[in-house]
Parts: structure tokens; sequence; C-alpha cells
């Protein structure tokens, strides 16, 4: 299943590159005021949910420009375009990302980062791995800085 995800991913992942050399600033909308959306957003989805269906039919999907209304126990979660402004702009920072959930379980996730043709994905007890290479993430304290405290600092 998760080769497969990685496979449709990547193809969206072409068509969302080949885009941006023709892309037209022009075409741009926001969604709010501090975000926007593009045809590529949109068609980028609609291939996501067409394909992913096929490979999983009982699926439901949430999604970032529109919801379906498809709905099932497991759900695949797609963001076709994760870094629309920085694809607009240019800016070599945007990725494709999906997961498939059984409920609140995490079965698996992909994350595509277009610009540097990377495809990052993990499965339920099976790893997390960059282009088919075994990663390894540590836990770091992001949201507080940890006082003088050897306790606070993760260990190996």
């Amino acid at each position: 299943m998760c080769l497969s995800a990685i496979e449709i991913i990547k193809e969206v992942g072409e068509y969302i590159r080949s885009e941006r050399v023709l892309f037209d600033q022009g075409a741009v909308l926001n969604k709010s005021a501090r975000d926007l959306v593009s045809y590529v957003d949109h068609t980028a989805e609609k291939m996501l949910v067409e394909r992913l269906s096929k490979l999983l039919p009982e699926a439901g999907f949430i999604t970032e420009e529109k919801t379906t209304d498809k709905k099932g126990i497991i759900s695949w979660i797609v963001d076709p375009l994760d870094g629309t402004t920085n694809y607009i702009t240019g800016f070599p920072l945007y990725t494709s990302t999906l997961a498939l959930v059984d409920k609140n379980e995490v079965l698996l996730g992909v994350t595509y980062d277009i610009p540097s043709n990377k495809c990052y994905y993990a499965w339920k007890g099976g790893g997390a791995y960059c282009d088919g290479n075994a990663i390894h993430v540590k836990i770091i304290l992001i949201s507080k800085i940890p006082g003088n405290n050897r306790n606070s600092i993760p260990h190996e």
C-alpha cells in the first residue's frame, strides 16, 4: 500500500513540477487573507483523490482544498501542495503530503519534497524512510527553552 501511495504522489508531484515552469500568476486566488490557492492545488488534489480512490475504494477523504463527500472508517488525509505561497513565488520549499488513517490511528504517511525530488515515508510498525534509506528521528523540544536541567535534554 505504501509503495503504491509513493508512486501516486510522485506522479502528481511531476505534474506540480511541470506546471511551475508554465505557472500563471493571474490564476492565483485568496482562500483567506493570508492563504493562497491556485489551479495547480485543485488539479493536483483531483489527481490524488482519483488515484487513491482506485487504490483503496472504501476509503474516505479529508482534503486541503475541498473535503469530498465520501466518508469511511479509513480515510486519506491529503494536502496536494503544501507551501502554495512558496510555489507561486518560486521559492523551492513545497511538498505534496498524504496520510492514511483508520479512525484516529495513522497507518502510513508520505511527504514528497518536489523541488529536491526526495520522498519521505513511514508506515505503522515499519519505520521511516527517505528514498528507500532508513531515517531516524530524535525528540526535540520546540515549544519552550529547557532550563539547566540535564533531564530535559533528549539522550540517545
